[in-house]
């Protein structure tokens, strides 16, 4: 054994018990993991940006709990059921199925036990979202029952020869051979221990078809086919997500995507889809809250008993959220039901489309519950308004009629109103609103990372010498003009990207004198450049015809981590003119379809932090509350992390966290987890106090790590590269203060202004002078400068943790 080692754990007896802090030792204590003695409280409150509500995140044993972390943000899972192997949507052969028969890597006694005697499989159909040949990651988590080998298979329906195919023995947990047949194209594949004896196995691909089997059998050997007979194995959270291996959330009845419409035929009120009583459809009658003339003018007759209505099948218990454009057009009050079909069971709200106002809300009926209600005014005269609910039974309906009062029944006699966009997704809030037509979610899994897409000029935070069109490009909503040559012009969209990650920048164009668009990367030719993070593109641009004139150009890029997407013209390329709209961006390295966006983005779950709980107990939380300045937990669909332990990313342009006052009047002791994801042009705060001379960690345009007190400044590291990982330590004494850097003192102890300056309120990723970019596990404050033998041993504890140097 090092002796070093042993004389940490022998000196320092007191600061740790059980692999955490003592209770009572420390100051203030925010951190991802549990380090606090006897803390039980949740880690943190994350929101999610498809929807902007938040939830509180717990810790699963030593770790965050991710699988919550994701099943509330939402990484994309197109597999159902993907932890009910039972489930009819699992074709199975010659196995028996023992549900919920060992504890699953979330901590949940939900994974299930196959077992066989002879010829054996379980597979699910899925059918790949996006266009042909993109990259998608297939993974599913084994554990052993029988020394055997697992054969992992993904391949096309049409022609089996097209696979990709992974080896695994769960027993020993040896990944075998890892191959591809036909067309298939392999990236990797490969596995990643997992808790409870679990392993996740994954496979990275694409096909030429969309239409695939996902499937796995016990096999006699590596690279066989054989069947071992006699065998079980454990097997539980099967995904697959576009691009690469991203967390994984569980699923039920319907995939996991960015956003969601279960209805068909959303916006076409006249269609059968649709069915109605005494109620005419006058199609197309208005602008619709896109801007396109797509809303429909319903009209009830004298009857009373007018009715518009459309059917879903829903999971029982599971809270669903129903909404739709209104427009008032010759009467006051809608009544809205979300019900279960051929029963009284309901949630129903009245609303008054004069003053756009919520009457009266109810739910009535047995095992019915009314989660909320809201309506929001989109402009023009159009509210949208939800309803919330949760249902005993799975045939439900969203039913709409006029009222002649509030609470009340009865419709009015030739009662009209306008309708458009109607929607019920899964989650106790809308999401973002999707056209449907023929099949529900029609977009899939796309992601597109800018508002109002389709949108004026208005709508572009950063625009110059341009214009709303007078004539929109034929079959959306509206359009920017650009003119010629004689002044530089450009429209741009916000979206503040991860630096270093690969997006695809697209856009929507007719030239006026309808040739095909010359698009480049030189601003001194062709007719316009694409513009990512604020900045031509360095990807070529694709120009793809739409027919009827109309183009589509894009480009692939690597972020920089500005924030402007769109067109630019510059006085050096032709004349020109020429009409855009449709921007869209989106992750990875394949153009995805078009998707158009209102007020919120389709985001395949990003989650940002609203606030860490302290663990010290001293109820010194950390937290922001404008959604703007949040830091991210979550990018697309994996969390971030340091070293695969979770961590969060502050942005280096607005995103902070600020703990409550406090008055710390002591030498006291900050230690940290960072990742440098780039170096500052200037210096940068990462952690400091409001204090005026208060302590700060700074980083430097030379990659130097600084600490700073008053005038006195101590550099504890120099030439840190970016993506740098370190624990940190600084000691903060009025006779001797230090600082390490991944356990090396590199700071000749000096004199310090403490502790005549106390801490007052602390500040992560950001001082006075700046905010920083980095990837932040924790910061921990002892309220005293430690000894040497104690620095060491929370040195030893974090680093082991943090996979440091």
């Amino acid at each position: 054994m090092n002796p070093n080692v042993r004389k940490v754990l022998l000196d320092a007896p007191s600061l740790m018990v059980n692999g955490r802090v003592r209770y009572g030792k420390l100051a203030q204590c925010i951190a991802l993991r549990p380090v606090a003695e006897g803390y039980n409280g949740n880690a943190c409150t994350v929101r999610r940006s498809t929807d902007n509500t938040s939830q509180d995140v717990g810790f699963l044993g030593t770790e965050l709990d991710s699988f919550s972390l994701m099943n509330f943000v939402g990484s994309e899972n197109l597999i159902l059921r993907s932890e009910e192997m039972d489930n009819a949507v699992w074709v199975k052969s010659g196995l028996t199925v023992t549900t919920n028969a060992a504890i699953a890597p979330d901590g949940t006694p939900t994974a299930d036990l196959l077992s066989n005697v002879s010829a054996e499989s379980i597979f699910q159909y899925i059918t790949l979202s996006s266009v042909a040949g993109s990259v998608h990651t297939y993974s599913i988590y084994m554990k052993s029952a029988s020394p055997d080998w697992i054969r992992f298979i993904v391949y096309e329906v049409g022609n089996t020869t097209n696979r990709l195919t992974l080896w695994f023995n769960p027993s020993t947990g040896t990944l075998g051979t890892v191959s591809a047949g036909g067309t298939a194209t392999l990236v990797t594949g490969n596995v990643v221990a997992s808790t409870n004896g679990f392993y996740r196995i994954y496979l990275t691909g694409s096909f030429v078809s969309s239409l695939l089997y996902f499937q796995t059998n016990a096999v006699s050997a590596n690279g066989s086919s054989g069947v071992a007979n006699n065998s079980a194995r454990y097997q539980w959270g099967a995904q697959v997500n576009q691009g690469t291996l991203q967390d994984y959330s569980r699923t039920v009845a319907s995939p996991r995507q960015g956003s969601q419409n279960m209805l068909l035929r959303s916006e076409e009120m006249d269609n059968a889809s649709w069915l109605k009583t005494d109620t005419t459809i006058t199609a197309n009658a208005i602008a619709a809250p896109d801007g396109l003339t797509t809303a429909d003018l319903l009209t009830e007759g004298a009857a009373g008993t007018g009715q518009i209505l459309q059917t879903i099948n829903v999971v029982a218990q599971k809270p669903y959220t129903a909404s739709l454009y209104l427009k008032y057009g010759n009467h006051d009050l809608v009544r809205i039901l979300f019900y279960e079909v051929g029963s009284s069971n309901q949630a129903c709200v009245w609303v008054n489309l004069t003053t756009g106002t919520l009457l009266s809300s109810e739910a009535s009926g047995i095992g019915v519950v009314n989660l909320g209600t809201t309506i929001t005014n989109v402009g023009n005269g159009w509210y949208r308004v939800t309803i919330s609910a949760t249902f005993t039974n799975t045939n439900i309906a969203l039913y709409i009629t006029s009222a002649t009062t509030n609470s009340g029944a009865t419709r009015v006699n030739n009662g009209t109103r306008y309708q458009w966009g109607a929607q019920v997704n899964q989650g106790s809030v809308a999401a973002a609103y999707q056209k449907t037509t023929t099949i529900a979610t029609e977009w899939g899994a796309n992601q597109n990372l800018v508002t109002y897409s389709e949108g004026v000029l208005s709508q572009y935070p950063t625009n110059g010498n341009v214009a709303d069109a007078t004539t929109t490009i034929t079959s959306y909503a509206a359009a920017i003009q650009f003119g010629d040559n004689s002044l530089t012009r450009h429209a741009y969209k916000t979206y503040i990207p991860k630096s270093g990650a690969t997006y695809i920048v697209s856009v929507i164009v007719q030239m006026d004198d309808n040739s095909a668009p010359v698009v480049t990367i030189n601003n001194s030719v062709g007719d316009f450049c694409l513009v990512d993070s604020t900045a031509v593109t360095t990807g070529v641009p694709v120009v793809t015809s739409l027919g009827g004139n109309i183009y589509r150009v894009s480009a692939i890029t690597v972020a920089t981590g500005a924030a402007g997407w769109g067109v630019v013209k510059y006085t050096t390329q032709s004349s020109k003119g020429f009409r855009i709209t449709g921007i869209q961006v989106n992750e990875g390295s394949v153009v995805q379809n078009y998707i158009r966006t209102l007020d919120k983005a389709i985001d395949v779950g990003t989650g940002y932090l609203t606030k860490i709980y302290d663990q010290s107990g001293n109820a010194r939380d950390m937290s922001q509350a404008t959604a703007a300045n949040q830091p991210r937990i979550v990018f697309h669909g994996t969390s971030e992390k340091i070293n695969g332990k979770a961590a969060f990313t502050t942005d280096g342009a607005s995103q902070q966290l600020t703990s409550t006052a406090f008055d710390l009047k002591q030498p006291f002791t900050r230690c940290g987890a960072l990742q440098f994801t780039t170096i500052p042009s200037i210096v940068k705060g990462i952690f400091s106090d409001a204090a005026a001379n208060g302590a700060i960690l700074r980083v430097t345009t030379t990659g130097l790590l600084r600490m700073t007190t008053s005038n006195t400044d101590l550099n504890i590291k120099t030439g840190i590269p970016a993506g740098d990982k370190a624990v940190t330590v600084e000691v903060y004494n009025s006779t001797a203060t230090m600082g390490s850097y991944n356990g090396t003192v590199v700071a000749t102890p000096v004199a310090s202004k403490l502790p005549d300056i106390p801490i007052t309120q602390t500040s992560i990723g950001k001082d006075a002078g700046g905010y920083a970019n980095v990837v932040v596990g924790e910061m921990i404050i002892f309220p005293q400068a430690l000894s040497h033998s104690d620095r060491r041993t929370w040195e030893a504890t974090a680093k082991q943790y943090w996979s440091t140097p």
